[in-house]
């Protein structure tokens, strides 16, 4: 066994505007990001998003980050590296465990 934790990745910046992936553009894609959002706030999840910050010097790609930013600010989200996730999640279980 391997003591990790694993996080799966919900939205990948590419993904959703390459055109060799879903080519969404910048309006679907907003939508797809802020209903993903709803969704994970809905149920208490956590949201993993991945934007490349080579892909931010791109007007699309950086307005949809702003999108995920704005959208989980009004949904109260807290922002976390993956360390910070870590670090809550084994506390939690510790918690539970204890």
């Amino acid at each position: 066994s391997i003591d990790l934790v694993e996080l799966p990745l919900l939205v990948h910046d590419g993904a959703l505007l390459r055109p060799d992936a879903l080519e969404l553009g910048l309006e679907l894609g907003r939508d797809v990001i802020r209903g993903l959002i709803d969704r994970m706030a809905g149920v208490g999840g956590v949201a993993t998003l991945i934007f490349h910050p080579n892909n931010l010097g791109q007007a699309d790609y950086l307005e949809l980050f702003r999108t995920a930013v704005d959208h989980g600010l009004e949904r109260d989200a807290w922002f976390a590296s993956l360390r910070d996730l870590d670090e809550w999640w084994r506390a939690r279980e510790a918690r539970l465990s204890g």
